[in-house]
């Protein structure tokens, strides 16, 4: 039955491309309660009018996707079927996650799918035309109607909207929790389906003040026009936390109520999403005291090798670390496990100046399958702070044999050695890599740079600055010289990922995935690959099935390409 559940869902999904929404906040939103932690609302009218310019019926995609794809032949006549169910196609998709934590600390996530209907009666004969709700009441209510399978799911509708809700409970080991004289209480029992219920009922009872319509972040985030939006708070993630046997001081205040948002789009030659993340009061504090700096593009900048596949640039302040335990009222443990390995704590925080640079290069799968040490090249730049606690840092490492101790410098042990790391040491920066012709052009600092203009002007000013060369890396790892593999290989360039420091309200985040084709829409480029993977993996079933002896389906056994549309 699972399996059917996440069909519908799957289908669901894919026929919500079809529906529309706009830009202005939602008015769904009175239907989620203002504790949701996570809500995504995708804005298909958009996607939809982009696909429509460049000639291409998502309609006509999802057809034939399921019939070369799934081999479910039952699936198309289910999408056919949900497509005359009574359902606003010209509707917002939004989906939402809320948690309820239990007395016995016991918790339920909640994930809710939510789309305008049409026709209430045409959705309820469609309900109880679905195999495992067939022959189950339909529940009126004074604000809703609902249809229940079990503890697991409820679907429920109003005049204009319906919301499919599934249950993932959690269940805690009775024993757990013993009291102060470690007697174990018996656990009180949980309904699921009773909670099931409580949880949809309260969608369509509480006011328009509890809900998340009522949160300024996110009327705000919906004033900008997007293809999607995304929000998300730790609030929840913290009443998880609480249901542990390890309870910190103040975790509360740290956890509680640190927002996120964001929007993605799907551009001219690439997807860009944009976050921000807004700290509570103590977390504010705790940035704006450790403030972060900006990252040293000459740590990369003339990396010596031209074909750079990762590269990965940070600065922060080390000094947070004491902060966050400070806050958190255990630097005093921390302080005391760490004197007795004769290391103090305030040594690590000053041992380093907080950046650091790590970069992959020239990567080379054919060399790897005879030498498992020539898979490529890496190296890993920490900029020293405090001469004189690093020493203390390295000294205690060299007494455990990971490196061994010249003058005043240090080098790889036997240990190191042994998986083939080269380190090498001066005041100024501790590298560790695996070649050491690499280490010695590197330290020259005259190779010529590394990255184009575009990129080392986009790592300026940020305090996280990450580099992929997708491209480079599918090269390599598409050993499999099949249509999808060469589409593949033609479609994605790079990834960029830049982090900007504290502002006094928020930190800020842009993640964008470059096209090769710079001139196409980005959505229409991936769902021009989706008719290659999908015969790709059609084959790949087929294979199996006429191969007894092997059963399993794994994305690890089958083409590059074919593992991408697994994934």
């Amino acid at each position: 039955m699972q399996r059917h559940i996440f069909s519908y869902c799957i289908v669901l999904l894919g026929i919500s491309l079809l529906a529309a929404c706009s830009s202005k906040t939602p008015k769904e939103l009175k239907l989620i309660p203002n504790d949701a932690s996570t809500i995504m609302c995708i804005n298909t009218q958009q996607i939809h009018n982009k696909l429509e310019t460049a000639g291409i019926s998502v309609d006509s995609v999802i057809q034939k996707l399921i019939k070369t794809d799934t081999g479910n032949t039952n699936l198309l006549q289910q999408y056919q079927q949900l497509q005359k169910a009574g359902i606003n196609w010209n509707s917002r998709v939004i989906l939402f996650k809320t948690t309820k934590v239990y007395a016995n600390k016991s918790y339920s996530n909640f994930i809710s799918l939510i789309m305008g209907i049409t026709d209430s009666g045409k959705l309820s004969a469609y309900l109880t035309g679905i195999d495992y709700l067939k022959g189950r009441d339909i529940h009126h209510e004074k604000n809703y109607t609902f249809i229940q399978w079990d503890g697991n799911g409820i679907v429920s509708w109003n005049k204009e909207n319906a919301i499919v809700t599934l249950q993932d409970y959690t269940e805690q080991p009775k024993g757990l929790f013993p009291d102060s004289i470690m007697r174990v209480k018996e656990p009180d029992i949980i309904s699921k389906v009773n909670e099931l219920k409580k949880e949809v009922n309260r969608y369509y009872t509480e006011s328009t003040d509890a809900s998340m319509s009522a949160i300024p972040l996110v009327q705000n985030l919906f004033k900008t026009p997007s293809d999607g939006y995304f929000y998300s708070t730790t609030t929840n993630a913290l009443n998880t936390f609480n249901t542990g046997m390890l309870q910190l001081p103040k975790l509360n205040d740290l956890l509680n109520n640190n927002i996120t948002t964001g929007t993605f789009n799907f551009e001219k030659g690439k997807i860009v999403a944009n976050t921000n993340f807004y700290p509570n009061k103590l977390v504010k504090a705790i940035l704006e005291t450790y403030k972060s700096g900006k990252v040293n593009t000459q740590l990369i900048e003339h990396y010596p090798s031209k074909n750079i596949d990762f590269a990965m640039l940070m600065a922060f302040n080390p000094q947070i670390i004491n902060g966050v335990l400070q806050e958190l009222d255990v630097a005093p443990l921390v302080d005391g496990f760490l004197d007795k390995t004769g290391i103090p704590s305030s040594t690590i925080y000053n041992a380093f100046t907080g950046d650091m640079a790590l970069v992959i290069s020239d990567l080379n799968l054919k060399s790897y399958k005879t030498d498992i040490h020539k898979w490529g090249k890496f190296l890993i730049n920490m900029p020293i702070g405090n001469p004189s606690s690093f020493h203390t840092i390295m000294n205690k490492v060299a007494e455990a044999g990971w490196v061994v101790k010249e003058n005043k410098t240090y080098k790889a042990g036997k240990i190191m050695g042994a998986i083939n790391l080269t380190l090498f040491t001066d005041d100024k920066n501790m590298i560790i890599t695996n070649d050491t012709a690499l280490l010695v052009t590197y330290n020259n600092n005259n190779a010529p740079v590394a990255f184009n203009d575009n990129i080392l002007q986009q790592m300026k000013g940020s305090h996280t600055f990450v580099y992929s060369d997708i491209e480079k890396i599918i090269d390599v790892i598409a050993t499999d010289s099949s249509a999808s593999n060469t589409l593949i290989h033609h479609t994605f360039k790079d990834v960029i990922i830049k982090g900007v420091p504290f502002n006094g309200t928020n930190t800020s985040g842009s993640y964008v995935l470059r096209m090769q084709n710079e001139s196409q829409n980005s959505l229409v480029s991936i769902l021009q690959l989706f008719p290659y993977i999908s015969k790709q993996m059609q084959k790949n079933r087929n294979a199996r099935k006429n191969n007894d002896g092997d059963t399993n389906e794994s994305i690890f056994n089958v083409p590059f390409s074919s593992r991408l549309g697994s994934l």
